[in-house]
């Protein structure tokens, strides 16, 4: 995340439209950047200009309440591409039982916060992007349950709901999770009755066999995680 934080830096020093980052990130977009956006996120322009007209400011509110996702979308959108975003040693283990961090910061969640991103502002290449960047990370990790927790309040149908629920459902048919943390995935509402159906084969996926991420690594077909693009 080093690269994303040096090249985000240079948005704290223009001039033009200001964007906040729930309530605390500033940043000012410069004209160059809003070029290169309005071909490939129109929907977030368009938002961001009538706010900036109205109110001074464009505000925006993630799912993590930090600001990477969104430092990665202006990296994206300047770069038109993401940077690699590799899982310390430190973080994988034979059993797959650890979650990603990097920095402090859990790259499941900000990969997931950046789809989120890219979805409410319908950026179908972006959330594809971030999805094969998660399945990637998560072929390492498992989903932590305050992780399910932060993203438990999407619709069901979501592609990035799908994806945490099978990684966490194949998660636990392997044994994976510690007494606490399926305790903690208990008490989320309705999901021990999900869980129950995508073990009774309900889901894409047979969770006692396999998971996305695992499906991902195969090279196997993941259209079924990913959005059409325009």
């Amino acid at each position: 995340m080093e690269e994303v934080k040096a090249f985000a830096s240079n948005f704290s020093e223009q001039n033009l439209a200001t964007v906040i980052i729930d309530a605390q990130y500033t940043y000012k977009m410069p004209p160059s950047l809003l070029d290169k956006l309005w071909p490939r996120c129109p929907k977030f322009c368009e938002d961001l200009t009538l706010e900036v007209d109205k109110n001074g400011s464009f505000e925006h509110s993630t799912y993590t309440g930090f600001c990477h996702a969104f430092e990665l979308f202006l990296f994206w959108a300047a770069e038109e591409r993401l940077p690699y975003l590799e899982v310390p040693d430190d973080d994988i283990t034979e059993v797959e039982i650890s979650t990603a961090d990097l920095g402090g910061d859990n790259i499941v969640e900000i990969l997931a916060d950046l789809w989120a991103f890219a979805a409410d502002y319908s950026i179908s290449k972006l959330q594809n992007e971030a999805m094969k960047n998660l399945l990637e990370v998560l072929s390492k990790v498992i989903v932590g349950p305050e992780t399910l927790k932060l993203f438990y309040c999407l619709n069901d149908r979501s592609q990035l709901k799908t994806v945490l629920l099978l990684e966490v459902a194949h998660g636990l048919c392997c044994g994976f999770y510690e007494t606490e943390d399926e305790d903690t995935l208990a008490k989320l509402n309705g999901f021990l009755t999900k869980f129950a159906g995508l073990v009774r084969g309900e889901g894409l996926l047979d969770p006692k066999e396999t998971s996305p991420s695992r499906v991902f690594v195969r090279g196997d077909d993941i259209s079924a995680f990913l959005v059409p693009e325009e």
